[in-house]
């Protein structure tokens, strides 16, 4: 079995909530991730959104740890496929019934 480990560090200059640094998973002891803090904070807040900082921060990062896995694994990186596995993963976790997949 393979064994990956994750760093997660601030970087509120992405323009994105959350990026996993490409080449870190094969080539570092760990796979690197940044996030946005200052991007998920203010999303959480804007009262036109209905999702919680807690579900920005964690779905961003697993988001980007499966991009650390497909390199891992010599995949390409497929975008379609990381937002399937996070659908059906909240799904579960947020207890809400999925027949549907996204981007099917």
């Amino acid at each position: 079995m393979r064994e990956i480990h994750f760093s997660i560090t601030p970087k509120n200059d992405i323009p994105a909530f959350a990026g996993y640094l490409s080449g870190t998973a094969t080539k570092t002891p760990e796979a690197k991730i940044v996030v946005n803090i200052e991007a998920m904070v203010n999303s959480a807040a804007d009262k036109d959104n209905d999702i919680s900082f807690d579900e920005i921060f964690t779905t961003s990062v697993v988001h980007e740890m499966l991009h650390a896995v497909q390199e891992l694994y010599k995949k390409e990186f497929d975008e379609d496929e990381v937002e399937n596995v996070l659908y059906e993963a909240s799904a579960i976790h947020y207890g809400e019934e999925t027949d549907v997949i996204p981007n099917d």
